[in-house]
């Protein structure tokens, strides 16, 4: 063995997998952010076991979705891939270029405002992608996302910029996290608050 080496305990990350899938309930309910893996033998993994759904954030992951789940999609499809940063100008062209091309899979990007959306629809429209967008709600992370307390008129608008092209709100739920960590695995007590 040449080194230093990437080795991946192929047996485990399968056992894992299907620990996060029961504790999630089935592949419907995972969607799990490609940035962890960045490798396409790791999403073949999660496509073998029945996951349809899932995140990136660059457009490197993005590119990496696209090949790993474009040759997946005629015989398996339909994927969903959200591109889950509010990209512009040159990133956000790459990914809607990353999205162009196979219609099995199914590409939104979140966006902050109306203006992110006609730019996002337009970059997408340029490639050939027919894109989604998903407004980006800013929950109290502050990490991306119109505030809170102007949701509701951002999202009038996004609809009103978007049309049928806006698929949803997203917040990023970072937060759930520590309401785990503090039930001591419990999940009764963080379901309640969430």
């Amino acid at each position: 063995l040449c080194t230093p080496a990437l080795v991946i305990y192929g047996d485990a990350v399968r056992r894992n997998v299907a620990r996060i899938l029961d504790a999630c309930g089935g592949p419907e309910r995972w969607q799990p952010h490609l940035k962890t893996v960045k490798s396409s033998w790791a999403i073949d993994q999660l496509c073998d076991a029945g996951v349809r759904r899932f995140k990136v954030a660059t457009s490197r992951e993005a590119e990496l979705a696209a090949a790993t789940l474009g040759r997946r999609a005629e015989t398996e499809g339909p994927f969903e891939v959200l591109v889950a940063y509010p990209h512009s100008g040159p990133t956000l062209a790459r990914a809607a270029k990353a999205a162009a091309g196979n219609e099995r899979v199914a590409w939104s990007v979140l966006v902050e405002d109306e203006r992110g959306a006609a730019r996002a629809l337009d970059a997408g429209d340029r490639a050939g992608a027919d894109l989604g967008v998903f407004l980006d709600v800013n929950c109290g992370m502050d990490r991306t996302g119109v505030p809170l307390a102007d949701a509701l008129d951002v999202a009038r608008r996004t609809l009103a910029a978007a049309g049928e092209r806006l698929r949803g709100l997203h917040m990023y739920d970072g937060h759930a996290a520590s309401l785990l960590k503090a039930s001591r695995g419990s999940r009764a007590a963080p379901d309640a608050k969430l």
